[in-house]
């Protein structure tokens, strides 16, 4: 049986309603990569970071590709959802806000 994936992450909010971060997890704590995800809402919600997204990072030099969602669950208080093609989530994370950025972590499904 093949480990599950635990990182960390932070993601910051574009003026046009995109997201730019880094994370790492526990396949490789020497590296920390990036991940960048569009938001596909065609209209911006009024609370910064909630929304839908296609997010893109790469494994193992393999670009990869999911649908984020992100809610507000309590004050600064956020939950993240990345899903496949096949609308099976893969991941799910928890956040908080802090200097403009969710920072959270997050785990495979």
């Amino acid at each position: 049986m093949s480990k599950k994936t635990i990182g960390w992450f932070y993601f910051k909010l574009t003026t046009n309603g995109n997201l730019i971060g880094e994370f790492s997890n526990n396949n490789d704590v020497e590296k920390i990569y990036t991940e960048s995800a569009d938001s596909i809402d065609e209209e911006k919600p009024e609370i910064s970071f909630v929304g839908n997204y296609i997010s893109t990072w790469q494994e193992n030099n393999i670009p990869k590709f999911a649908h984020l969602k992100i809610d507000l669950k309590h004050k600064g208080r956020y939950s993240l959802i990345w899903t496949n093609k096949k609308k099976k989530k893969i991941f799910i994370g928890y956040g908080i806000l802090a200097n403009n950025m969710i920072v959270e972590d997050y785990r495979e499904v």
